[in-house]
Formats: C-alpha cells, structure tokens, sequence
C-alpha cells in the first residue's frame, strides 16, 4: 500500500468558510487524481516513477543547452 501525503497550507482571507470549500475542493481533486492513478496502475498502464522521472530528465536535457 501506498503513503500519499496531502500537502497542508495555510491562507488568509476575508471569509475563512471560502477557503475551507477551496481546500475541500483541493483535497478532493487530489483524491481523485490519486484513485485514478491507482486504477491505472493495477490495470497496467501505470508507469514507475523512475520512469517518469528519467523521461523528464531527458526533456529538461534537452531544453537546457548552455551557449
């Protein structure tokens, strides 16, 4: 099983109420992003983080070219 933590911040605002809907709202995204991934990965189209990882170390290879 995997550990996903949900970060935690905190905003200032005028009506706290609105911020709490938005962190809900935050959070449920984020939940919903993680079920995804999940049913994509047990279904086999997942991909292992160091691959991603290796993918975006080439494309950030190949976008930073010194002069």
């Amino acid at each position: 099983m995997a550990v996903v933590a949900l970060a935690t911040f905190v905003v200032e605002a005028d009506n706290p109420l609105a911020v709490c809907d938005e962190h809900q709202a935050i959070l449920e995204f984020l939940r919903r992003k993680i079920e995804a991934g999940r049913v994509s990965m047990r279904a086999g189209r997942g991909r292992l983080n160091d691959d991603v990882e290796a993918a975006f170390a080439s494309m950030r290879a190949r976008e930073v070219r010194p002069e």
